[in-house]
Protein backbone atom coordinates (compact mmCIF):
# COMPACT_ATOMS: atom_id res chain seq x y z
CA UNK A 1 0.00 0.00 0.00
CA UNK A 2 2.74 2.36 -0.79
CA UNK A 3 4.41 1.56 3.00
CA UNK A 4 7.93 0.35 4.08
CA UNK A 5 8.34 -1.46 7.14
CA UNK A 6 11.23 -2.56 8.57
CA UNK A 7 12.13 -5.67 11.03
CA UNK A 8 14.76 -7.40 11.86
CA UNK A 9 13.17 -10.15 13.52
CA UNK A 10 9.76 -11.44 15.14
CA UNK A 11 9.31 -14.15 17.61
CA UNK A 12 7.24 -16.86 15.85
CA UNK A 13 4.28 -17.55 18.09
CA UNK A 14 3.77 -21.18 17.56
CA UNK A 15 7.45 -21.45 18.95
CA UNK A 16 7.70 -24.77 21.70
CA UNK A 17 8.90 -23.52 24.59
CA UNK A 18 11.09 -26.62 25.60
CA UNK A 19 13.80 -25.19 23.07
CA UNK A 20 17.23 -24.08 24.42
CA UNK A 21 17.61 -20.65 23.51
CA UNK A 22 20.29 -19.37 21.22
CA UNK A 23 22.32 -16.78 23.06
CA UNK A 24 24.24 -14.06 21.40
CA UNK A 25 25.99 -11.28 23.23
CA UNK A 26 24.65 -8.95 20.96
CA UNK A 27 23.42 -8.45 17.54
CA UNK A 28 25.15 -4.97 17.24
CA UNK A 29 28.85 -6.84 17.57
CA UNK A 30 27.57 -9.64 14.85
CA UNK A 31 27.14 -6.82 12.99
CA UNK A 32 30.12 -4.49 13.39
CA UNK A 33 31.87 -8.28 13.21
CA UNK A 34 30.49 -8.43 9.87
CA UNK A 35 31.95 -4.77 8.46
CA UNK A 36 35.07 -5.83 9.83
CA UNK A 37 35.37 -8.70 7.69
CA UNK A 38 33.15 -6.67 4.59
CA UNK A 39 34.23 -3.19 4.76
CA UNK A 40 33.02 -2.56 1.70
CA UNK A 41 29.19 -3.67 2.45
CA UNK A 42 28.90 -0.45 5.04
CA UNK A 43 28.23 1.24 1.09
CA UNK A 44 25.19 -0.73 0.80
CA UNK A 45 23.84 0.49 4.16
CA UNK A 46 20.97 3.73 4.11
CA UNK A 47 22.46 6.76 5.34
CA UNK A 48 20.23 6.35 8.46
CA UNK A 49 21.49 3.05 8.74
CA UNK A 50 25.69 4.30 8.48
CA UNK A 51 24.76 6.50 11.26
CA UNK A 52 23.31 4.14 13.49
CA UNK A 53 26.33 2.03 12.79
CA UNK A 54 28.87 5.00 13.85
CA UNK A 55 26.70 5.61 17.01
CA UNK A 56 27.02 2.39 18.37
CA UNK A 57 30.91 2.43 17.83
CA UNK A 58 31.08 5.46 19.59
CA UNK A 59 29.03 3.62 22.16
CA UNK A 60 31.65 1.26 22.48
CA UNK A 61 34.18 3.74 22.86
CA UNK A 62 32.59 5.22 25.57
CA UNK A 63 30.98 8.25 24.67
CA UNK A 64 27.26 8.76 25.33
CA UNK A 65 25.54 9.21 22.37
CA UNK A 66 22.56 10.62 20.89
CA UNK A 67 20.67 10.20 17.20
CA UNK A 68 18.98 12.79 16.37
CA UNK A 69 16.13 12.76 14.25
CA UNK A 70 17.05 11.51 10.48
CA UNK A 71 15.85 15.26 9.14
CA UNK A 72 15.99 18.06 10.62
CA UNK A 73 18.57 16.99 12.68
CA UNK A 74 20.48 20.76 12.89
CA UNK A 75 23.89 20.00 11.15
CA UNK A 76 24.88 16.82 13.33
CA UNK A 77 23.57 13.28 12.92
CA UNK A 78 25.10 12.36 16.53
CA UNK A 79 25.18 14.16 19.60
CA UNK A 80 27.66 12.34 21.77
CA UNK A 81 29.22 13.24 25.55
CA UNK A 82 31.95 12.21 27.82
CA UNK A 83 31.77 12.99 30.75
CA UNK A 84 33.35 11.94 34.41
CA UNK A 85 33.71 13.86 37.33
CA UNK A 86 35.99 16.82 36.18
CA UNK A 87 34.49 17.54 32.95
CA UNK A 88 31.79 17.01 30.18
CA UNK A 89 33.02 16.85 26.39
CA UNK A 90 30.32 17.50 23.92
CA UNK A 91 31.05 16.06 20.47
CA UNK A 92 29.20 16.75 17.37
CA UNK A 93 29.55 14.09 14.90
CA UNK A 94 28.34 14.58 11.40
CA UNK A 95 28.28 11.24 9.34
CA UNK A 96 28.17 11.22 5.34
CA UNK A 97 27.59 7.69 3.51
CA UNK A 98 29.42 9.04 0.11
CA UNK A 99 31.18 6.44 -2.64
CA UNK A 100 34.71 6.22 -2.40
CA UNK A 101 34.96 8.43 -5.67
CA UNK A 102 33.13 11.29 -4.13
CA UNK A 103 35.09 12.96 -1.64
CA UNK A 104 33.88 15.18 0.39
CA UNK A 105 34.58 18.86 -0.22
CA UNK A 106 35.22 22.07 1.59
CA UNK A 107 31.83 23.37 1.74
CA UNK A 108 31.11 20.95 4.55
CA UNK A 109 33.79 21.24 6.13
CA UNK A 110 32.74 25.13 6.41
CA UNK A 111 28.87 23.65 7.24
CA UNK A 112 29.92 21.58 10.45
CA UNK A 113 32.39 24.50 11.47
CA UNK A 114 29.62 27.10 11.57
CA UNK A 115 26.93 24.53 14.04
CA UNK A 116 30.24 23.67 16.01
CA UNK A 117 30.50 27.07 16.87
CA UNK A 118 26.58 27.89 16.74
CA UNK A 119 25.59 25.07 19.34
CA UNK A 120 29.07 25.56 21.00
CA UNK A 121 30.58 21.69 21.09
CA UNK A 122 33.74 20.82 22.27
CA UNK A 123 34.82 19.03 19.25
CA UNK A 124 33.43 17.77 16.20
CA UNK A 125 33.80 14.68 13.78
CA UNK A 126 32.97 14.20 10.03
CA UNK A 127 32.34 10.73 9.51
CA UNK A 128 32.60 9.67 6.47
CA UNK A 129 32.46 5.92 4.19
CA UNK A 130 34.38 7.89 1.30
CA UNK A 131 37.25 10.60 1.59
CA UNK A 132 38.25 13.59 1.76
CA UNK A 133 39.95 16.53 -0.78
CA UNK A 134 42.75 17.96 -0.66
CA UNK A 135 41.11 21.19 -0.33
CA UNK A 136 38.99 19.90 2.74
CA UNK A 137 41.93 18.39 4.57
CA UNK A 138 43.49 21.57 4.43
CA UNK A 139 40.74 23.65 5.31
CA UNK A 140 40.01 21.21 8.50
CA UNK A 141 43.68 21.65 9.69
CA UNK A 142 42.80 25.39 10.34
CA UNK A 143 40.70 24.37 12.73
CA UNK A 144 42.64 20.90 13.55
CA UNK A 145 41.89 21.26 17.76
CA UNK A 146 38.15 21.58 17.08
CA UNK A 147 37.59 19.18 14.29
CA UNK A 148 38.41 15.53 12.96
CA UNK A 149 38.23 13.95 9.77
CA UNK A 150 37.42 10.35 9.90
CA UNK A 151 37.08 8.57 6.77
CA UNK A 152 36.64 4.65 5.25
CA UNK A 153 40.53 3.46 6.32
CA UNK A 154 39.51 5.32 9.93
CA UNK A 155 36.38 3.20 10.27
CA UNK A 156 38.20 0.23 9.21
CA UNK A 157 40.59 0.96 11.99
CA UNK A 158 37.48 1.54 14.72
CA UNK A 159 36.00 -2.07 13.24
CA UNK A 160 39.18 -4.04 14.32
CA UNK A 161 37.94 -4.48 17.81
CA UNK A 162 35.18 -6.77 16.84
Amino acid sequence: KGSFREELYVEPEDEAINQAPIVIASIDDQIKSYFKKSPEKMYDLSPRKFEELVAAILKDMGFDVELTKATRDGGRDIIAHIRNSVCSYLTHIECKKYAPENKIGVGIIREVMGVHHLRQATKSIIVTTGFFSKDAIKEAEVVENHLALRDFNNLKEWLQRY
